[in-house]
């Protein structure tokens, strides 16, 4: 049943680190923004002691590189991510949370649940920005 579907262990190898993935992110969403407090573009970057941060070198404030995406907050490493959305998108009707679990030796049904509705609600969902 699971023959087509690439496993986590090759999946990871071809995605990178989860350092990959955070420098995807901050290169896509990110550089190309503002300072959420001074408002100026091009002072802020990766942060060097914090992985998941960004900093603003004019200001000196830090925030989540994560911060608006559905991985804010989440204790689950973005490479786990990535192939849950991965085999979501391209297999749904193959994938259980069972499966998922096993694949990603995750213990908790809960977690792997909760990951596994993104399918329903996050990509419908239309950005919201409040002022």
């Amino acid at each position: 049943m699971y023959e087509d579907i690439v496993d986590y262990d090759d999946f990871s190898e071809r995605v990178g680190s989860e350092n990959d993935i955070l420098d995807l992110i901050y290169n896509e969403i990110w550089k190309r923004t503002y300072c959420p407090k001074c408002e100026r573009f091009n002072t802020h970057s990766r942060s060097k002691y914090a992985s998941k941060n960004i900093l603003c070198h004019h200001c000196s404030i830090q925030w989540s590189i994560l911060q608006e995406t559905i991985f804010f907050k989440t204790r689950i490493d973005l490479v786990k991510w990535s192939y849950i959305i991965y085999a979501i998108s391209f297999y749904p009707r193959k994938v259980s949370v069972k499966w998922l679990m096993t694949e990603l030796k995750i213990n908790s049904y809960n977690t792997v649940w909760h990951l596994s509705l993104i399918h329903i609600s996050e990509p419908t969902r239309p950005l919201s920005i409040s002022y």
